[in-house]
């Protein structure tokens, strides 16, 4: 039988997730937000510990070089997601008052996790070599797409109620 793809790759989050359903299934769920934030923040900061130096060297000497967009995209990315996991932890552990989800620090966190997401997409080569105006066309569509969501959004005042009431049986915990 001829395999259809020949990385394990694809078998590592498919094992992880069974694993991590598995685990949670018995453990408590403010445990498992506490074990999954504590990884993703260790994990970011080690990201940025690694990655920042290079970054840094990378702009200093080299700021014309393709891979700038790759680890600035990395550094970027991985360094808002460890404030943001930082200040879940806090919200986690400090009785979970609603304004600490509920403000601007959120908002600029994931927009800067969004800036490392578009130094990742005008990464040359990332999008097909052989078009070079994709470089920047996709991340403009990208960048469009989210302002015409967030337009959509707010200017219907969508109400997602009765959308969570029917998805609420299905989620675990």
């Amino acid at each position: 039988m001829k395999r259809l793809v020949r990385s394990s790759h694809f078998a590592v989050p498919i094992m992880l997730g069974a694993l991590f359903w598995l685990t949670a299934m018995v453990m408590p769920n403010r445990i498992v937000l506490l074990l999954t934030n504590s990884l993703v923040l260790v994990g970011s900061i080690a990201v940025c510990v690694f990655y920042t130096p290079s970054a840094i060297k990378l702009v200093r000497t080299r700021p014309e070089d393709p891979v700038i967009h790759l680890v600035l995209g990395i550094c970027y990315a991985w360094g808002f997601s460890a404030i943001w996991r930082l200040w879940s932890l806090l919200w986690l552990t400090s009785g979970q008052e609603e304004w600490m989800v509920n403000n601007d620090l959120i908002g600029f966190l994931q927009a800067g996790v969004f800036l490392g997401a578009c130094y990742h997409l005008t990464s040359p080569g990332a999008i097909r070599p052989d078009i070079p105006a994709l470089r920047w066309l996709i991340p403009a569509v990208v960048i469009g797409g989210a302002v015409g969501l967030c337009a959509c959004l707010a200017a219907y005042n969508l109400d997602s109620r009765p959308l969570v009431q029917w998805l609420k049986p299905y989620i675990p915990r």
